[in-house]
């Protein structure tokens, strides 16, 4: 069957898996119409009933094909569900297709970061200062010499011009 049905439907949703306690994630949330042009719509992006964010727009084509951009506050933590959900139409054929879900962990606290090096380096320093202007990352730095070989209590591991023939 090949022929259009009337219909507004939520086509894609992206969005981060991972966010930080206190900060925002971006969701991008596509929509897509057939043979409502000329009709107002509203899409909103919930949580436990609560409405976080929502836009209302007008359908100017009879195939119509919007991407919507917004911003939620990561205000508590956990494995969180977000519901997103286009207004039915009157006329629609199917409103199953009207409300889709995403997920998203937040997190609490800095993740720690080490840079391990053979010898100084200026690179480390520019290194450690972009990731030590987030609040979400602590950056430290030691000589690979020092270094006592436990990475269980650091997130993640970098290795500056390692391994090096500097003993």
């Amino acid at each position: 069957d090949t022929a259009q049905r009337r219909d507004i439907w939520i086509n894609k949703i992206n969005q981060n898996r991972l966010s930080f306690l206190g900060n925002t994630f971006e969701v991008s949330c596509q929509v897509g119409s057939s043979l409502f042009k000329d009709n107002p719509s509203e899409i909103k992006i919930s949580r436990n009933g609560r409405t976080l964010v929502s836009q209302r727009f007008n359908i100017d084509k009879q195939d119509y094909l919007k991407e919507f951009l917004f911003e939620i506050p990561a205000e508590e933590l956990g494995l969180l569900r977000f519901e997103v959900e286009v207004s039915p139409l009157e006329g629609e054929t199917s409103f199953s297709n009207n409300k889709r879900y995403f997920y998203v962990e937040v997190l609490e606290g800095q993740q720690e970061i080490i840079i391990l090096t053979a010898s100084p380096h200026p690179d480390v320093s520019s290194l450690m200062m972009a990731i030590n202007s987030s609040k979400n990352f602590k950056a430290t730095s030691q000589n690979i010499k020092n270094f006592d070989g436990d990475t269980k209590k650091y997130d993640l591991v970098i290795l500056n011009q390692l391994p090096s023939s500097i003993r």
